[in-house]
């Protein structure tokens, strides 16, 4: 229950930061895209938190929701990646920098679908993965959100 409620007021305070400096995140085509991965990424703890707590329920049931969750924020950390791939000449970043942006996102929900996939197959260990996975999430979150309130005013 905590993880739901963290993750709800995070997502909150990182919208409304974003909010603040809408217009200096506006004047670059890839930025947009990064503040929704960095609120994708809080949503997916809240969704998954909250379906835990949703009782009675079968353990491999809370882990297709987990995937289903997992699936709908990797299609937004996709389209992140995507955009900075498509704006890569322009924006004249070393390649490691965008290789590890990418492999972060894509690792950042991972944790998510094997936990499900875990508790699908009845396995507990599946909720250390889900756990890793939210504090993965949040680093990840405030990692973006840095860049997008401070970085960008450099």
């Amino acid at each position: 229950m905590a993880s739901a409620g963290a993750s709800a007021a995070l997502a909150g305070l990182v919208t409304v930061a974003i909010a603040t400096n809408i217009s200096e995140i506006m004047k670059f085509a890839w930025l947009p895209s990064r503040a929704a991965t960095s609120i994708g990424l809080l949503v997916l703890i809240l969704v998954v938190s909250i379906a835990g707590l949703m009782r009675p329920q079968p353990l491999w049931w809370f882990g297709v929701e987990t995937i289903v969750f997992a699936a709908i924020t990797w299609l937004i950390t996709a389209r992140t990646v995507r955009t900075k791939l498509a704006m890569r000449h322009q924006t004249q970043r070393p390649r490691w920098e965008l290789v590890q942006e990418v492999v972060l996102y894509q690792i950042t929900v991972l944790p998510f679908v094997v936990g499900g996939v875990l508790l699908m197959l009845d396995d507990t260990n599946g909720m250390y993965w889900i756990a890793a996975g939210m504090i993965a999430a949040v680093i990840i979150s405030m990692l973006t959100t840095w860049v997008l309130l401070i970085e960008i005013l450099r």
